[in-house]
């Protein structure tokens, strides 16, 4: 049997330009780590302010064209056994491929995001 969400956390989401300043909700068992399917883990599963899921995939260097397959099927997990309607992906990574972005053209709910770091060093002592 698939497991419920049984824990919410609150946070503000300010520094993504998809939703600056909307707030989402964690609906993971882990304290918005990650959330156990069939199959697999979510990094991060929230709840918009529509009341939809948002699952979001996060690739530590370059997005590739299996990182649609994985949302896709997260995202149809997620509406077949957490039933609030169909959700979203958004897939967040460093590098996002052109074919990547092709890929994603063809599919309704999914978005691409790049992330960008940076890190100052300050002399202590």
């Amino acid at each position: 049997m698939p497991q419920k969400p049984t824990c919410e956390t609150s946070w503000r989401v300010t520094s993504l330009a998809w939703n600056r300043g909307s707030d989402f909700t964690s609906q993971d068992a882990q304290k918005g780590v990650e959330f156990p399917v069939d199959g697999g883990r979510i990094d991060i599963l929230a709840v918009d302010k529509a009341g939809r899921f948002v699952v979001f995939e996060l690739k530590l260097a370059r997005g590739r064209n299996k990182a649609l397959g994985q949302i896709l099927y997260y995202m149809g997990w997620v509406d077949k056994h957490l039933g609030k309607g169909e959700s979203r992906g958004i897939i967040v990574a460093k590098e996002i491929s052109d074919d990547l972005i092709l890929a994603v053209q063809r599919v309704q709910g999914v978005s691409l995001y790049r992330y960008k770091l940076s890190v100052s060093v300050e002399k202590v002592s």
